[in-house]
């Protein structure tokens, strides 16, 4: 025991001697890596928000306290949108009210990224009137989100002509029907009609010579609220609309060539009668007026409007024909010259159409104080 209670003495004597240099050589002979591991060590940041402190404040007895925790959580944003979602769930009455009352006010945010990641947690919330109005506020999110992508992409929207009794129907709920239409300026290929699913209130999906093939066709077979579907002036096989047809037989189809006129009509026996005509169009340009009643293309008489169309089928943009017409009574004669199906301006605002918002809505917010 002495020997060994000296040789302790003298070694502790010998690290006095040697002072930290001693200390410095002993750490990096025993522990090679701690050295290395304190150099790697990055610069301390600035620390974020307290966020779990003012979700601890949101029920805090003073009033003031509660008020200001909530003011730094929703200047926050989209850090504080899990510590947020969790206090509405899980926390008390008071917490979770003013938690949710924070997600309402991300919903109106500006930033679609913050707004769509709130309406998704208030969508989640369990047995809350909220939920179910976050739903519906985020599906339209969505849809706007999804039209101005298809106008970015060089698509454009207008009311759907086609569905009126559901324009009717649907106009007292401020969701009117829309029309898609993909012509010559898009641009987002066949990926970028993926955006159409979340346009509900898409009625027709129009592609009027878009540069896609047979691909293009199994987006559209997906959406479910289509009801009608035009391929104008496209290289799609004549297989795959078959196909399609058969996949979606409820969907009204309607196949043309590249040429168009630009008029929307009614079968009448003895000719085509012209109801509305397309700003811009070869009808426009022509001097075709609704009312006016076509019953001769090139000297061969039409029986009806369907007619009319299987005849411009048989032509190409650019070619002239002579249309006779019947109006208020007096027959006259105009030459037309087909124009392209797409090749109209990519500004809405210049069609038979008005592009129409998705109505926003916002949801009543709760007040609770807990004095």
């Amino acid at each position: 025991m002495a020997r060994g209670t000296t040789n302790s003495a003298n070694v502790q004597r010998c690290f006095r001697r040697q002072g930290t240099a001693f200390w410095l050589l002993l750490a990096c002979t025993c522990w090679p890596g701690a050295m290395v591991a304190r150099a790697e060590q990055p610069v301390k940041q600035t620390p974020p928000p307290p966020i779990q402190r003012w979700i601890a404040q949101l029920d805090d007895d003073q009033y003031a306290t509660r008020e200001q925790a909530q003011l730094h959580l929703e200047h926050t944003g989209l850090a504080a949108l899990d510590a947020v979602a969790d206090a509405a769930h899980n926390g008390s009455l008071e917490r979770a009210t003013r938690a949710i009352n924070i997600l309402l006010s991300w919903s109106e945010s500006r930033d679609s990224a913050l707004q769509i990641a709130a309406l998704e947690k208030l969508a989640a919330l369990p047995n809350r009137s909220e939920a179910e109005m976050a739903s519906q506020m985020l599906a339209n999110v969505r849809e706007q989100a999804a039209l101005e992508a298809i106008t970015a992409l060089g698509g454009h929207y207008m009311l759907d002509p086609q569905a009126r009794g559901v324009f009717q129907q649907q106009q007292r709920r401020q969701q009117p029907p829309l029309q898609i239409i993909i012509g010559l300026q898009w641009k987002g290929g066949v990926e970028g009609l993926k955006h159409l699913s979340a346009i509900r209130r898409a009625t027709t999906v129009s592609l009027h010579s878009a540069r896609l093939g047979d691909e293009a066709l199994e987006p559209l077979a997906k959406l479910p609220h289509v009801r009608r579907i035009e391929l104008y002036g496209t290289d799609i096989s004549s297989a795959a609309i078959k196909k399609l047809r058969e996949q979606i037989p409820s969907v009204k189809i309607a196949v043309r060539s590249a040429a168009r006129l630009g008029i929307q009509g009614y079968h009448q026996n003895g000719g085509a009668l012209v109801n509305a005509i397309m700003q811009g169009s070869a009808a426009e340009k022509a001097g075709l007026q609704p009312r006016d009643l076509i019953t001769e293309m090139d000297g061969e008489k039409l029986q009806d409007f369907t007619d009319l169309t299987d005849r411009i089928a048989q032509h190409q943009p650019g070619d002239t024909v002579v249309l006779k017409i019947v109006r208020n009574g007096n027959v006259q004669e105009l030459k037309v010259t087909f124009d392209r199906w797409g090749s109209e301006e990519a500004n809405p605002e210049d069609r038979a159409g008005t592009p129409h918002r998705a109505p926003q809505g916002k949801a009543p917010k709760i007040i609770l104080d807990r004095r």
